[in-house]
């Protein structure tokens, strides 16, 4: 129910709680001005004030509710960029360049953002050796890939930008101009992206839906369903 409909659906009982609330004191009024009222009366006064109280609460509670989203990442972590994707076929379509590789050389960070002297942002290259080609091409055999320092390794996300480490990678071509042979996350997304592998095991970086049903399959099979995406 949404919170239009849901705030609609409570102010009319909250109505008609106050108009049952006038017409009962009214009636004792009447009955008698020189008597005190009587104690039945005042505990259904103060029933009908609870009852409007709870459902005032629940309106405040509802409005409230319908304001909160989801988070993008992990709390404590970074918050994930970029579109999220519902299957692999779809990541796969949006994806240039799917490599299995073996990580060289992980450099160290470099500040490509520095408003906050304490809290700098940092870029690291992973140089990553193509053991094979899924989809698109890497003519060199290597391909760099740049993220954000703080994009893994916090609560729910594991490091992978290790030398000697086996991975997976959904990437894209880097937005920066002259840079052949460099890429991205594909189109920013760290949730869906990157995969640690070991054998034919595969295993997901970050908790996401699609990145778990991923990481159920095998690298054969998942291999396979990449190539012949749609």
């Amino acid at each position: 129910m949404t919170h239009d409909a849901d705030k609609q659906r409570r102010i009319p009982a909250l109505s008609e709680l106050r108009d049952e609330f006038v017409r009962v004191a009214e009636a004792e009024s009447r009955s008698s001005k020189s008597r005190r009222p009587r104690p039945q009366a005042l505990a259904l006064a103060g029933l009908m004030l609870i009852a409007a109280g709870a459902t005032a609460a629940g309106i405040i509670l509802t409005s409230d509710a319908d304001r909160v989203t989801t988070p993008q990442g992990p709390q404590g972590g970074f918050a994930a960029s970029g579109p999220r994707y519902e299957s692999l076929p779809e990541l796969t379509a949006k994806t240039d360049l799917v490599v299995v590789g073996t990580i060289e050389e992980v450099l160290p960070p470099k500040v490509i953002e520095a408003e906050d002297p304490e809290y700098p942002t940092r870029e690291i290259d992973t140089v990553v050796r193509v053991d094979e080609v899924l989809k698109g091409s890497a003519p060199s055999g290597v391909v760099t890939i740049k993220t954000l320092e703080l994009e893994f390794g916090g609560p729910g996300r594991e490091e992978w930008r290790e030398p000697g480490q086996r991975v997976l990678l959904f990437l894209s071509p880097s937005r920066e101009p002259k840079t052949p042979g460099v890429h991205i996350l594909a189109n920013t997304n760290s949730s869906q992206t990157v995969y640690v592998l070991d054998g034919e095991d595969i295993r997901a970086t970050v908790g996401d839906p699609l990145s778990e049903r991923i990481a159920a399959s095998s690298l054969t099979a998942l291999s396979e369903a990449v190539r012949t995406a749609p």
